[in-house]
């Protein structure tokens, strides 16, 4: 209740006018009502010196505070755009959007400032707090491009404002150029380096398909779009007339589909948050790409047909991967039943976390023949497999902040417990998660 009538005090006009043109910073508000404090005390006790030593402060502050309207008012025109297209990935370095200044200079003992604050959503109950300033030089400016580093520790929704503003270099004054910058934008999982996956040769369950240039043998082969065929198939003319897609098909053809069933699994009973919880979740994103993308790369005949909560997503594309990731970004831990396709496929490939304890009702559910589980683990397992270092926060590096949800722990969750036997295939990769680091 506190938060909404805050929110709505916070955007009346009067509030956003006082916000817009207030001139000074927090160091600015303090050396302001310091000079009037001393100035009125010394008039009293009849000080000159200390008098005319405050009056010079007061005099300056409130130079740089015209002068810095001054700008603002010229540069009602400029031309300022923040760009925000470039894929973000969690973790990467090096990537930065741009913001794009053109149409005006600051004066000397002035620098363009440009402060960023918001959130990114890493999870159901999971913030990362963002606050980021930058300032340009005559020079950086005068290029016309300031650029913007992105470095997060999570994929997710990214909520931003961005606020642009010209200062005096001493950081006692500022006045903004125009209205925020709103952005809403989306932090990819992590590009995971290659990691071993084993070769899979599918077989059975293909489909053969053809052209036919002649109209009628098209229509004798045509029939409603399924899963697997191929987009260059589909006839479109058809597909626009009778309002749904149709795609030829031909039992003459060479060229083989094979369809892959994939569950990405992210059950959690608990709807709090850990980091090992967010930790897990965003590594097991960056598997399941790295797989798919493996797998297409080799077998570029291979589809997929990945579940992923309640989403049935198809991939037949590289292009449709980028699809997927852009679609996981934004796909949490929940704690209601997942998808399950009681289909009878061949082979089965299941992507989780040890918190899924819903995994042996899914197991239980499958007809196939073959199923390959791969699964995160925490460092309490005392297994051979492979191990991954994850560091969340490097103190005086990094410009976004956790919740108090990041100090809470899983060390001792222990996963479902299961031998393999015929038919099941485990790969697990242990996660060494670390808070924060000084280096």
């Amino acid at each position: 209740m506190k938060n909404i009538i805050f929110r709505k005090i916070k955007n009346t006009r009067f509030f956003r006018y006082v916000r817009h043109y207030y001139p000074f910073s927090i160091l600015g508000t303090i050396l302001f009502f310091t000079s009037i404090f001393i100035m009125g005390k010394s008039f009293n006790e009849k000080d000159p010196y200390s008098f005319f030593l405050s009056l010079a402060g007061l005099f300056i502050l409130l130079l740089f505070v015209v002068l810095g309207r001054l700008q603002a008012l010229a540069g009602k025109s400029a031309d300022i755009q923040w760009d925000t297209s470039i894929k973000l990935h969690a973790y990467e370095e090096g990537v930065a959007s741009r913001l794009s200044v053109r149409g005006i200079k600051p004066y000397f003992f002035f620098r363009m400032h440009f402060k960023i604050t918001g959130r990114l959503k890493a999870g159901r109950n999971a913030d990362i707090f963002v606050r980021q300033e930058l300032s340009a030089s005559i020079t950086e400016t005068t290029s016309g491009e300031i650029s913007i580093p992105g470095h997060y520790p999570s994929c997710g929704t990214l909520r931003l404002s961005g606020i642009i503003s010209i200062g005096d270099i001493f950081g006692l004054t500022r006045a903004r150029l125009q209205e925020p910058f709103m952005k809403t934008i989306t932090v990819r999982p992590y590009r995971l380096e290659p990691v071993s996956i084993k070769d899979i040769k599918a077989e059975g369950g293909f489909e053969n398909k053809s052209k036919h240039k002649q109209s009628d043998e098209e229509r004798y082969y045509m029939r409603e779009y399924q899963p697997g065929d191929r987009l260059k198939d589909i006839n479109w003319k058809a597909s626009s007339r009778m309002a749904r897609l149709i795609t030829r098909i031909s039992p003459t053809t060479q060229e083989k589909i094979k369809i892959l069933h994939i569950y990405f699994r992210n059950y959690r009973r608990s709807v709090k948050e850990t980091l090992d919880s967010i930790a897990h979740l965003n590594y097991l994103k960056a598997w399941l790409l790295r797989f798919l993308r493996t797998i297409k790369t080799k077998h570029p005949e291979y589809q997929f047909r990945v579940i992923a909560g309640f989403s049935i997503v198809e991939v037949e594309t590289l292009e449709n991967i980028d699809d997927l990731e852009d679609k996981l970004s934004r796909i949490y831990f929940q704690n209601t039943s997942l998808e399950i396709e009681r289909s009878g496929e061949e082979e089965v490939f299941i992507f989780t976390t040890p918190y899924d304890d819903q995994l042996p009702l899914l197991l239980s559910a499958l007809t196939a023949s073959t199923i390959n589980i791969y699964r995160t683990a925490g460092t309490q397992r005392n297994m051979q497999t492979f191990t991954r270092k994850i560091l969340f926060y490097r103190f005086l590096k990094n410009h976004y902040l956790p919740g108090i949800w990041a100090f809470q722990r899983d060390r001792g969750k222990q996963a479902f417990r299961m031998n393999s036997s015929s038919g099941i295939n485990i790969t697990e990769h242990t996660l060494d998660i670390q808070l924060f680091s000084f280096l």
